[in-house]
C-alpha cells in the first residue's frame, strides 16, 4: 500500500496487477482502479530452421528466448507470407536463399532476429555423355545434363585413377580400351550418379615394302 496522489511501487511478480486508489476527505470517499501489466523484458532471441529444403516441401522454423514473459511471435518469411507463434512452418515456391525474420514483443520491449533457409530444386534425370570413340592419345570430352536441379556441382571419375570437376570436362586416356566414366551431381538436397562408356581406340600404321621392278 501507499499514500498520496502520485506513488511508486515495484512489483515482484509477472502479470496484470490491479491497483486500487481510494480518495477521502471529511465528507466523502471515492474509489477507482488501474491495471498494471508487469513483464520481464525479452532477451536472447534466436531463430532456427530445418533447411536446406527441397523446393515445394515444408520448412519448419522455431524461435527461442532466454528471458521474457507474455511474449508474442511474428514471422515474416521474406516472400510476402507471415505467421505467428514460436514454432511455424512455410512452403517456399521459388528456389534460392530466403531470409525469414521473427519479431518477439511484449508490453515492455521487442527483439528481432533472422534466419536464412536455402531452398533447392532436387536433381532429376542426370545423364552422362562423351564424344567418343576417341583415338588413343587424343582428348575425350565428357559432359553431364540434368532436367531439374539448382546449384549443382559435378564430380567425375574417369575409371583410370583420375577425375575432374565440372559439367563439361576433358581427359586424355593413356591406354586404349573401354572406360566406364562416372559423374556424380550433387546439391544441398539431393545427389544423382550416371555413367558413360568412353571407347579409346588404337590406330596402327602399316608400312608396305616398296618392290622395284627390273
Amino acid at each position: 500500500t501507499g499514500s498520496g496522489a502520485v506513488v511508486k511501487h515495484t512489483y515482484s511478480t509477472v502479470g496484470p496487477h490491479t491497483a486500487v486508489v481510494t480518495a477521502t476527505n471529511l465528507v466523502s470517499q471515492r474509489t477507482d482502479k488501474t491495471v498494471v501489466q508487469v513483464d520481464v523484458p525479452i532477451a536472447g532471441l534466436k531463430a532456427f530452421n530445418n533447411g536446406p529444403t527441397i523446393l515445394g516441401q515444408v520448412t519448419t522454423f522455431s524461435a527461442t528466448i532466454s528471458a521474457g514473459s507474455n511474449e508474442a511471435y511474428l514471422w515474416d518469411f521474406g516472400d510476402g507470407a507471415f505467421d505467428s507463434g514460436a514454432a511455424v512452418s512455410h512452403t517456399y515456391l521459388t528456389a534460392g536463399p530466403h531470409t525469414a525474420i521473427v519479431t518477439v514483443t511484449n508490453s515492455v520491449g521487442r527483439q528481432t532476429v533472422q534466419t536464412v533457409v536455402m531452398v533447392e530444386e532436387a536433381i532429376t534425370l542426370l545423364l552422362a555423355h562423351n564424344d567418343g570413340p576417341t583415338i588413343w592419345g587424343e582428348m575425350s570430352t565428357l559432359s553431364a545434363t540434368i532436367v531439374n536441379g539448382t546449384h549443382v556441382s559435378y564430380t567425375w571419375d574417369f575409371d583410370d585413377g583420375y577425375g575432374a570437376n565440372g559439367m563439361v570436362v576433358t581427359h586424355t586416356y593413356l591406354l586404349p580400351g573401354n572406360y566406364v566414366a562416372e559423374v556424380t551431381a550433387t546439391n544441398l538436397v539431393s545427389s544423382e550418379t550416371a555413367i558413360t562408356v568412353v571407347r579409346v581406340r588404337a590406330v596402327f600404321s602399316v608400312y608396305l615394302p616398296v618392290v622395284m621392278k627390273p
